[in-house]
């Protein structure tokens, strides 16, 4: 999720557990020990452009790792007391901080992204697909009860928003549900068998599904609107063929199979859960199908480029963010049920 959520959640949680007299002391630690798993983002190598990809959301997110994050929390919010108010608060911090901590992890997990929460028992990468990275829906709510919970040192507008958190998630999981019931009619429809099946919300809205299959080494996108209040339609349709690097085909036919990119292809189809397939426009581009400029197209949004001609130097990353075919017009109308 964004920072703003991160921090938000993990500000409620303070306010939810810490002693009366110590809630403003205490949100503050809570939103440090919240927002400390994301410092993996300065992790990178000027030479493998995949390393970032694969150290964010990795360690520091993992459920073993609350407890360093809840000291840390707690250690930096005392620092920064130090040096503007000469002051240090210790004790009723450590609870507070802790339950701050543990919010950053699952709530990453909500999304479909994947991350690391059982390591180091599971390389898996854990993703539950309830809703985008950024949803405004869930997120304002949320900070605006928490604000009024940190200016009042009071812990019931936190809960408030903690309680609109948790329904909201219900709301995502039933609009998920309706999602995947779509696709896989939409798919016996057309008679294909469905190998695997992962449906996702398309960015900022649970309005609009991405529903992904595997059928006979393709990948099926079928865009759903589950409207909240009327029936559910199926807004278009794409697909592409999977890249295996089992089995080579353009662009990584041509490369030593114990090349340095013909391995980087097989950690890029770890962290896109096994969901690549060559660019559609690009043919020396191989992307992550699982994410799109629009939900009912299977251009994806980034990959990585190969280099027949450089096979033991590490492959470029590549994100594209060209929406000038109308993709957020399209996603909009989609939203609001506009034709």
């Amino acid at each position: 999720m964004d920072n703003i959520t991160h921090g938000a959640l993990g500000i409620a949680m303070a306010l939810l557990v810490a002693p009366a007299g110590l809630r403003k002391k205490a949100a503050l630690a809570g939103l440090i020990a919240a927002e400390l798993p994301d410092f993996d983002v300065f992790f990178f190598s000027a030479s493998d452009p995949l390393f970032s990809l694969q150290v964010h959301r990795h360690f520091t997110h993992a459920l073993v790792m609350i407890p360093v994050l809840a000291v840390l929390g707690v250690v930096l919010a005392n620092l920064f007391r130090r040096l503007f108010r000469r002051e240090s608060v210790w004790r009723g911090m450590w609870l507070p901080a802790l339950a701050a901590a543990a919010t950053h992890g699952l709530c990453d997990t909500w999304t479909s992204y994947g991350t690391h929460l059982l390591w180091p028992f599971s390389d898996r990468r854990e993703s539950w697909d309830l809703i985008a990275v950024i949803d405004p829906l869930l997120t304002l709510p949320l900070a605006v009860c928490v604000v009024i919970g940190w200016k009042r040192a009071r812990w019931q507008p936190a809960l408030t928003g903690l309680v609109w958190v948790c329904f909201y998630l219900g709301l995502c999981l039933l609009q998920q549900h309706r999602a995947r019931e779509a696709v896989k009619a939409w798919a016996a429809q057309e008679g294909h068998t469905v190998e695997r099946l992962t449906v996702k919300p398309s960015f900022g809205n649970i309005m609009v599904w991405r529903g992904l299959y595997i059928q006979n080494g393709f990948c099926q996108v079928v865009c759903v609107r589950p409207g909240i209040t009327e029936g559910v339609r199926i807004l278009g349709t794409s697909s592409a063929k999977l890249l295996d690097p089992d089995h080579p085909a353009p662009p990584i036919d041509a490369l030593p199979s114990d090349s340095v990119q013909v391995r980087d292809v097989r950690r890029f189809q770890h962290f896109s859960d096994n969901l690549m397939g060559v660019h559609p426009l690009r043919a020396n581009v191989i992307g992550d199908l699982r994410y799109a400029s629009r939900p009912d197209l299977i251009n994806p949004l980034w990959g990585i480029v190969v280099d027949g001609t450089q096979p033991d130097r590490h492959v470029k990353l590549a994100v594209f963010r060209d929406f000038g075919d109308g993709s957020t017009e399209w996603l909009w109308k989609r939203v609001t049920g506009q034709e």
